[in-house]
């Protein structure tokens, strides 16, 4: 097929889909013109597919969970104790002032309600808890004054993406093709920081069922971007990335399954982290890829995201980073890829990745610079991948209802039907050879590997970027930076580190070995306090 021309192969394809239609016996077999342009527009994921081959002793390469016994490792001798760091962080500082009657919870949870409501331009919420968030904060100002412990995050104020459930507040993934349901019980992730003394304030907007990168909810309305609200502040995270950046919550939850997560922190300028695969619970989260969904943080500082994630994973703060010994930045070793990368880099992004690598060496920081040539099949790998079990875990979800979900995603849900599993299992064994790649500069010294975070700032959501005489769409790229440490299941990190040509926030990210979190964090650390200076 791949050597038909172009007509011919459009003919051969609708042929293809419309015989798979009838004879699986498909529902909605009149939208054939939708689907056929949805999936012509990824045939050349299939060629590149057809020309990668598998070793014969690669298996079925799913990512594991991270062995809880190399979270805490570092490499770095000497330096700061990280329980002082702890304590000096934006969170625990926040507490303090709680707990030592400097700061009134109520006042400070009304406040967080004010300016939701002043930016309500935004669209960064589709429930606001006022009640429950004031009432909780009440009881925690009536504990304080009695003496009782309050926990380590007393009066954290915390905005939660709508596909994770919080007990009592309503839920349906941005979507209309999903019921509204008011749970019972809160996700375990949840339940750890409201167990920690937090105060959840209510459920924010994002790209329906997560399966985007804009935020731009045909059913809700779109997230604007704290800077311009005619902008996108990424996706599918949005509402979670511009409530933690605009002061609407302490910290936000968010969930990453191509970078959904740090993509919008970079945009936002403010800190996105996803952990090694299932270090933090994907329990009772609406799914969209189970083996590339994450649970991500946006906080303020790499310390604060730290802290956030060791109380989700069941470790208390100071066992997550009392092995940590923060040195200086003239220790830190970082690898930087140099092909694909920067394939579709929008250059004034570029310049300001650059301007920051520069400072890093500047300080000491050590950078190689090479090739890693398995990074370019990720967008490959991730169709395969993605589409295929997103189409599944909607096949009794939202694909029962597809009429009243927006066209964009009901198309790729659909579209999704017709991958075959020959291509997926494919996929999923080239999985393994792109992480040996990943891992290769990491067994070899570097602590972290370090790209830009995203190709762009803060866009129109139908912008298009110009390339080698080609026009892009913004939106189908956004996560190309960010997609392969979901495909590889390690830890990943996006720090702010400067401005685009339009002054929007640019981000880099790190990356590290899976189950390696500490060691990552603490190269992040390290960046961060070069970069914030």
């Amino acid at each position: 097929m791949a050597g038909q021309a172009p007509l011919e192969r459009a003919d051969a394809l609708r042929r293809y889909i419309a015989a798979a239609s009838e004879f699986y016996q498909l529902h909605h077999s009149d939208r054939l013109d939708d689907w056929c342009a949805r999936i012509e527009r990824n045939l050349s994921d299939n060629d590149k597919l057809a020309a990668l081959s598998c070793r014969a002793s690669d298996p079925f390469g799913l990512p594991q969970a991270g062995a809880r016994s190399d979270l805490f490792r570092a490499r770095v001798a000497g330096g700061t104790q990280a329980d002082e760091l702890i304590k000096k962080g934006r969170l625990a500082a926040h507490v303090a002032r709680i707990k030592e009657g400097r700061l009134d919870p109520v006042e400070h949870v009304q406040a967080c309600l004010d300016r939701i409501k002043a930016r309500s331009d935004l669209n960064a919420f589709l429930f606001v808890d006022h009640e429950g968030a004031l009432t909780k904060a009440q009881e925690l100002q009536r504990q304080i004054q009695a003496g009782r412990h309050c926990g380590p995050m007393a009066g954290v104020v915390v905005a939660v993406k709508d596909c994770i459930p919080v007990a009592g507040l309503p839920m349906r993934a941005g979507s209309e093709s999903l019921a509204s349901v008011v749970p019972q019980e809160s996700a375990p992730c949840v339940v750890a920081l409201e167990s920690a003394g937090a105060i959840v304030i209510g459920m924010t907007n994002l790209h329906e069922l997560c399966y985007g990168g804009v935020s731009d909810n045909p059913h809700y309305g779109s997230v604007g971007h704290p800077q311009d609200s005619t902008r996108s502040p990424g996706g599918s995270s949005g509402g979670s990335a511009v409530a933690l950046a605009t002061g609407m919550a302490d910290i936000a939850l968010g969930t990453d399954t191509a970078g959904s997560a740090r993509m919008p922190a970079a945009m936002c300028g403010v800190v996105g982290y996803k952990g090694s695969y299932d270090l933090v619970s994907r329990e009772d989260l609406v799914p969209l890829a189970w083996s590339l969904d994450h649970v991500g943080v946006f906080a303020h500082t790499t310390v604060d995201a730290a802290w956030v994630t060791a109380i989700m994973s069941g470790h208390d703060a100071q066992s997550y980073w009392q092995p940590l010994q923060f040195g200086s930045a003239s220790q830190l070793r970082l690898f930087c890829p140099t092909n694909y990368s920067f394939d579709l880099i929008e250059p004034s992004v570029l310049t300001a990745f650059e301007s920051a690598l520069a400072r890093l060496e500047s300080a000491g920081v050590k950078i190689e610079r090479g090739v890693l040539p398995a990074l370019d099949m990720s967008p490959t790998l991730q169709h395969f991948t993605m589409a295929s079990e997103a189409t599944q875990a909607h096949e009794e979800l939202g694909l029962q209802q597809a009429h009243v979900m927006g066209r964009e995603v009901r198309t790729r849900l659909e579209a999704g039907q017709f991958i075959r599993a020959i291509d997926y299992i494919k996929a999923q064994r080239l999985r393994r050879v792109l992480a040996e790649a990943l891992e290769a500069p990491l067994l070899n010294g570097a602590d972290a590997i370090v790209t830009p975070t995203t190709v762009t700032g803060a866009c129109d959501p139908q912008a298009v970027l110009e390339s080698h005489g080609k026009s892009i769409p913004l939106r189908s790229v956004l996560t190309r930076l960010t997609l392969p440490f979901n495909l590889t299941g390690v830890p990943a990190i996006s720090l702010p580190c400067g401005r685009d040509a339009e002054g929007f926030p640019v981000g880099l990210q790190l990356a590290g070995l899976k189950g390696g979190d500490a060691l990552l964090l603490q190269a992040a650390h390290q960046c961060e306090t070069v970069l914030q200076v």
